[in-house]
């Protein structure tokens, strides 16, 4: 299973309808511990147990924040609620490829870039489940 820990896609696209988010600098994923599953049979007096499938637990964008653009106050309005939110990434380089994921808008925290450049916003995601690829 791919499992990039940081990328700067080519787009990235959420909600239902998918609808782009511009702007984005960098897309981050982390965690992803196999879990390990207890499958030990009633009558065994020994555990028995099987590795789960590795998968990222949380993500995180950085985005030049446009007060003007739609998505970026959607998401803005996301991080104050719990609505899970379907999203989808697709990578140019290297190769092409598609991820898609559930997740969470958890936080909009944003901070000034160096002399007051442009105000860079993280968006870290709670993700629900496992990380779909598309090769």
């Amino acid at each position: 299973m791919y499992t990039p820990s940081a990328v700067a896609p080519t787009t990235v696209e959420w909600g239902s309808p998918l609808a782009e988010i511009y702007g984005v600098l960098e897309f981050t994923f982390s965690g992803g511990d196999r879990p390990t599953i207890d499958v030990t049979p009633i009558s065994s007096l020994e555990a028995v147990t099987v590795l789960g499938r590795k998968a990222p637990t949380s993500a995180a964008m950085r985005l030049a924040w446009d007060p003007a653009d739609t998505q970026h106050i959607a998401l803005l309005a996301a991080s104050e609620g719990t609505d899970l939110f379907a999203f989808e990434l697709t990578l140019s380089d290297p190769g092409d490829a598609t991820l898609t994921f559930t997740a969470r808008v958890a936080n909009f925290q944003p901070t000034l870039g160096s002399g007051d450049a442009a105000l860079i916003v993280n968006v870290p995601l709670v993700l629900t489940g496992g990380l779909g690829v598309t090769p």
